[in-house]
């Protein structure tokens, strides 16, 4: 028994160790997006109704190298709606920070992503790859998949406003539906490029899905 706890005992520093030198190595890496740089590979994932605004503070200081706002509907930030006022604030204080835009139609899009670049956001990401039913039922997030046409438009309104990189996050349970689609390339004769995508249950698989960046 005493051999079998300093065996558990051994391995649960080993497991440390090895968590030790990841962080280390994401802290000393960083990626660029467009021209923004940054200081390292630990980001803050969109996570609506956990990353509020102290929540994106703690992680900024605590040094993640970018940090996401929450799910942002592009029509109600345009119109000021209060609570996705909060959800897209910290442009302020917070470098690089992004804020994640969500909706269907071209117009609401391209608006949105001109408020949020007057909040302080130094990228724009779109979102593709919520599968939330009451998200999907309104034909956003990972709904936009099945009509890469029209997903298109929403990507072509939103980067011709914005003056940031743009960056669209897709859900990696349909990679086969962009991955060498006419959209995928579209987005490349624009000069995009591409980074991880979003996994139904949170988990991010570098392996699976895709997010296209222009900057």
């Amino acid at each position: 028994m005493l051999q079998q706890r300093r065996l558990t005992h051994c391995s649960i520093n080993v497991d440390l160790l090895m968590i030790s030198s990841e962080w280390r190595s994401a802290q000393i890496m960083s990626i660029r997006i467009g021209h923004i740089e940054t200081r390292n590979r630990v980001f803050l994932a969109p996570m609506s109704g956990v990353s509020d605004e102290p929540f994106r503070d703690a992680a900024h200081r605590y040094g993640a190298g970018l940090v996401v706002s929450e799910m942002v509907a592009s029509e109600e930030l345009v119109k000021a709606r209060p609570d996705m006022v909060r959800r897209a604030t910290g442009g302020d204080r917070i470098r690089p920070f992004v804020i994640q835009l969500a909706g269907r139609e071209a117009r609401w899009m391209a608006e949105g992503a001109r408020v949020a670049q007057d909040l302080g956001a130094d990228i724009i990401d779109i979102n593709m790859g919520c599968p939330a039913r009451q998200v999907t039922g309104g034909l956003s997030g990972s709904a936009l998949m099945r009509d890469l046409d029209h997903a298109m438009t929403l990507v072509e309104a939103t980067v011709a406003a914005a003056n940031v990189p743009v960056s669209v996050e897709i859900y990696d349970g349909m990679p086969h539906l962009f991955q060498g689609s006419p959209t995928a390339s579209r987005s490349r004769e624009a000069g995009r490029r591409t980074a991880p995508g979003r996994a139904r249950r949170g988990r991010r698989q570098r392996e699976a899905g895709t997010r296209m960046g222009r900057g």
